[in-house]
This record gives C-alpha cells, sequence and structure tokens, in this order.
C-alpha cells in the first residue's frame, strides 16, 4: 500500500475559499478604518482651522477702534493707525484680509464644514461682538450645535496699552 503525500484537489479549493472570504471581510474593515481616519483628521482639522480664528478673531476685536457691519463683509475692524481687517465669507470658508493703506498686508482662511452657519453680532453696552459658529445635524428636535462662540469687547487691549502708557 502507496500513501500518498500531498493535498487533494478538494482540500486545495476550500482552502482558496476559506482564504477569498477572509480576505474579502478584512477588506471591508480596512475601509471602514480608512474612512473614519478620513473623517477624524478633516474634523481635526477644521478644530485647528476654528481654534486659530477665536484667537485672531479675538485678538483683533479687542485692538480694533472701531467696527462696521455690512452686507459685503461680515464686519469690518479698523484700528488707530488706519489700517483695517475684514472677515467674510467666501464659498464657506471664513477670509481675514489684513489692509494698510489700500493695499494688501496679510491675508487667511478659515476652514469651516460645509453646513457651518457664521453670525456676528453686535452690542453696543458694552461695544462688543459676538461671533457664533453654528452646525445644524438636520436631526429631528435637536437645535443646531455651536461649534464656536466668542464674545470680544472692542478696543480693550489699546485703552489698556492707553492706560500703561499714561501710567509710566
Amino acid at each position: 500500500m502507496k500513501t500518498r503525500s500531498g493535498f487533494t484537489l478538494v482540500e486545495v479549493m476550500a482552502a482558496i475559499s476559506v482564504g477569498s472570504i477572509l480576505l474579502v471581510l478584512s477588506m471591508g474593515v480596512v475601509h471602514r478604518v480608512l474612512n473614519v481616519e478620513s473623517h477624524s483628521r478633516d474634523q481635526a482639522r477644521i478644530q485647528r482651522s476654528l481654534s486659530r480664528l477665536s484667537h485672531d478673531f479675538r485678538r483683533d476685536v479687542q485692538r480694533a477702534s472701531s467696527i462696521e457691519q455690512n452686507l459685503e463683509s461680515l464686519v469690518k475692524l479698523r484700528f488707530s493707525d488706519k489700517s483695517t481687517i475684514t472677515y467674510r465669507l467666501i464659498e464657506g470658508n471664513l477670509h481675514r484680509t489684513q489692509e494698510s493703506q489700500e493695499k494688501t498686508q496679510q491675508r487667511e482662511s478659515y476652514l469651516l464644514p460645509a453646513d457651518a452657519v457664521v453670525t456676528f453680532l453686535q452690542s453696543e453696552s458694552p461695544n462688543s461682538v459676538e461671533l457664533t459658529i453654528t452646525r445644524d445635524l438636520q436631526l429631528v428636535r435637536i437645535p443646531p450645535r455651536p461649534m464656536l462662540h466668542d464674545v470680544a469687547e472692542v478696543g480693550r487691549l489699546a485703552r489698556l496699552a492707553q492706560s500703561q502708557e499714561s501710567a509710566l
């Protein structure tokens, strides 16, 4: 009696079938992991952009000597050295443009989610500006979620600098 070593065709086909099924299942998991990673990266980029916007907006408003709102630009800040900073919503992103003597000195763009709503509210007492960025998730009975809410007093840093100079 001869003993045969090796695999039969049925055993090889069964092994290939099991391997193919495992490969298809693992590709689905890898695809989901890559989608989640991409979404997380986009959310982190938006959060960094909103953090920069929050810092720059508060600093600009507190340095400004006056503020105006109009339809063309959301907010225009004027400074004592005759320079201006304008915040505009263009194609879903918020743009900050710094101009001095009618020349653009600096431009910056802040990434926002596609469904974000930007509102600027100016109050007179105290003279402050409120920036709110909300995102409506279109869920039933759930109000839009604020992503960023900043309130800054106009001219606060300018007044502090003047009071420090007068004290010296």
